[in-house]
């Protein structure tokens, strides 16, 4: 079954392009179907229909299709941007109170805030079109032409760039109670992919006799429509890294004590292993399926290029700079198997486990004046440095990777320069995209910004 094209893939970033569902509104059906998963009863009233016949081929945005671009989480987008760093508008996104949004994605033309339980959508011109409500803290993914959302019922919805519901109602295998988080979502041609997780499972208090349980995680395969997932997998323990789908090979990904490998199509479990560091941070996958993953040996910040088999094809270990992993970012992987890493203060292009450049953000912020009058700075080794953190990236299919820490988006070609360096007046809360275009856009707590 073609994939649609994932962002998180690149660069292609798009594994394959998928048809369109049906464009038709799926109607109600009831079933009524018992489901037992992960031991738990789940009761999954009046699902919608699957899309019963097929239209012309619709791809996804290749810009942004989900946070960190996809399920692959590699932060890499085929576009690529002439941006010099001038602001072209903002616009009051108007979140409820007390919250900010999470991610924007560039799709169908459009661009969608994400956040505080509702998706907006925004044209480039910064004319607001819409919005609605949807899960909070739920996956948003640009899909076979539309947009998926979890409702606030905890059903599926997709709807098209104009708001229009396409698909309503189907329901998520895997939700056996509010306690599992919806960490994953990847919508397929006929079918979707989701990752559960419940952190704190519980029995009865007054239970005495059982033994208190651990963290669950629940993969699960599903028809659009159907009450019971086609495939299902469930795993005991706590997860030290969030869970990837690579769709190119097929292969649904979680990290416990050892790294479970699911074949989504043959539904083989490989045999588990282990991840060969002392802490793990963060991790992303190429389309191949190499898994890149960061953390910690003897105390230094560590990158392993590693199969999903489990062999380690190399590392690179930093013992220079004692600076630590920025704490939200996975590896953004560019062309040719470049690894570009963020630490809290610089920015790392790796090459087949050697450093080929680096970028220090740190002395660069002061050097420009954008921070040193708030007084985040500290001496080191006869250096004024910054403290202010980066946060998070995005590669671009030019080489290049666009960079936000604290209120500074940056732009820094391929050879490790700065484009340039523009600070805003609050914190940038959003990994950066771009539209077909170039230009790009990011989101403070309460403005979505356009810059060309």
């Amino acid at each position: 079954m073609p994939e649609p094209p994932a962002r998180s893939r690149w660069p292609q970033s798009h594994d394959e392009p998928a048809e369109a569902p049906n464009q038709a509104m799926i109607p109600r059906r009831a079933v009524g179907t018992a489901l037992l998963a992960a031991g738990l009863c789940l009761a999954m009233p009046v699902p919608a229909e699957a899309p019963a016949t097929k239209e012309k081929k619709v791809t996804t945005s290749p810009l942004y299709a989900a946070r960190f671009a996809g399920p692959r989480r590699d932060s890499a987008i085929v576009g690529e941007t002439r941006a010099e760093g001038v602001v072209e508008w903002s616009r009051d996104i108007g979140l409820p109170a007390g919250s900010a949004p999470r991610d924007v994605l560039s799709w169908q033309g459009g661009i969608a805030v994400v956040g505080g339980g509702r998706v907006v959508q925004y044209s480039t011109n910064g004319e607001r079109l819409w919005d609605r409500p949807a899960s909070q803290g739920a996956p948003v993914v640009a899909a076979n032409g539309l947009l998926y959302l979890v409702s606030r019922n905890t059903e599926l919805e997709a709807v098209d760039a104009t708001n229009i519901a396409r698909l309503k109602e189907a329901p998520i295998p895997g939700q056996a109670s509010r306690k599992f988080q919806l960490e994953l979502l990847w919508p397929r041609q006929d079918d979707f992919v989701t990752t559960s997780y419940m952190a704190d499972p519980t029995y009865d208090s007054e239970d005495l006799s059982r033994p208190q349980p651990k963290p669950l995680t629940v993969g699960r395969r599903t028809v659009y429509g159907e009450a019971i997932g086609a495939w299902g997998v469930s795993h005991d323990g706590h997860q030290r890294l969030p869970p990837l789908l690579l769709p190119g090979p097929g292969l649904w990904v979680i990290a416990l004590d050892q790294v479970v490998v699911v074949n989504l199509s043959t539904e083989e479990e490989r045999p588990h292993f282990k991840l060969s560091l002392s802490e793990l941070t963060e991790w992303s996958a190429d389309s191949s399926g190499t898994l890149y993953v960061t953390g910690y040996a003897g105390g230094n910040k560590a990158l392993l290029a590693v199969t999903t088999a489990g062999r380690e094809m190399w590392r690179w270990i930093d013992k220079d700079e004692p600076d630590r992993w920025a704490a939200s970012q996975p590896p953004m992987l560019g062309l040719q198997g470049r690894a570009f890493l963020l630490t809290e203060g610089r920015v790392l292009a790796i090459d087949a486990g050697k450093l080929t450049w680096s970028y220090d953000a740190r002395s660069e912020s002061l050097r420009h004046g954008a921070l040193a009058a708030e007084g985040s700075f500290e001496v080191k080794d006869g250096r004024l440095l910054s403290t202010a953190k980066l946060r998070y990236g995005t590669s671009l299919s030019d080489g290049s990777i666009l960079v936000v820490g604290s209120k500074t988006l940056r732009r820094i070609d391929a050879s490790g320069r700065k484009v340039f360096a523009l600070t805003l007046a609050t914190d940038i809360v959003t990994p950066p995209v771009v539209d077909a275009d170039g230009n790009v856009y990011v989101a403070t707590a309460s403005q979505l910004i356009k810059i060309r």
